[in-house]
């Protein structure tokens, strides 16, 4: 009597196992799509100040733990991620940092499929969205009323040559000297990676980057 109930207990479990659904893993792709447009990160800080996309979330986040950024002069929280994707694909972690002056977000793939996300991103230029890969450089100008005038395109190697790209101690004079020449207004620098965006008037700007190396997709403004 006991070894049939025991066989009868066994094959219960086994079919307990196998009828148990697997928990579907949780996208985050609609609080992470505004990064494919211009680096836009607002819909992820949603998440965390809006308890009910929190809750959407919940269950992919492990753990939290917190760094300090050099560069940043602030404190980046890393959310450890486990059953969750994003634009189909697993991701494992979320790093982001929301500071007065820069903020800053890193999006941490499992796998080597994130490589055919690339042309998804990009920032508008003028009315038009360049891609990453479309190298080159662009100098948007303020017409003095609100508006733009139409996007001016120069080689990539102008980048290189007035510090936009590569720094250096004396970029923002080579910068100054660019904006002597062709006039103040929004410059975009995009190459094979990456894209930058620098504002003449008040500094500063937005940079993108997709790292293959380290399967991450980098958006700081």
């Amino acid at each position: 009597m006991k070894q049939g109930f025991a066989k009868l207990s066994l094959v219960a479990f086994v079919l307990g196992a196998v009828s148990t659904p697997a928990l579907a893993a949780v996208d985050w792709t609609p609080y992470l799509l505004g990064m494919t447009d211009s680096c836009n990160q607002r819909p992820l800080f949603e998440v965390f100040e809006n308890p009910r996309q929190y809750k959407a979330v919940k269950s992919s986040i492990i753990k939290r733990t917190k760094k300090s950024n050099a560069d940043y002069h602030a404190d980046v929280y890393i959310y450890h991620l486990k059953n969750a994707t994003a634009f189909g694909i697993p991701i494992t972690k979320i790093e982001k940092s929301d500071h007065h002056e820069a903020n800053y977000v890193r999006v941490y793939f499992a796998n080597d499929s994130m490589k055919k996300l690339k042309n998804k991103f990009g920032v508008l230029v003028g009315d038009n969205i360049k891609h990453i890969g479309e190298e080159g450089m662009w100098l948007v100008k303020e017409t003095g009323d609100g508006s733009y005038y139409t996007p001016q395109k120069f080689p990539y190697s102008y980048a290189k040559k007035y510090g936009f790209v590569g720094g250096g101690d004396d970029a923002w004079e080579k910068q100054a000297m660019f904006y002597d020449a062709y006039g103040a207004g929004v410059v975009y620098v995009i190459d094979k990676n990456s894209y930058d965006v620098s504002y003449a008037d008040f500094g500063g700007g937005a940079y993108f980057t997709f790292d293959e190396k380290t399967r991450s997709i980098e958006c700081a403004h």
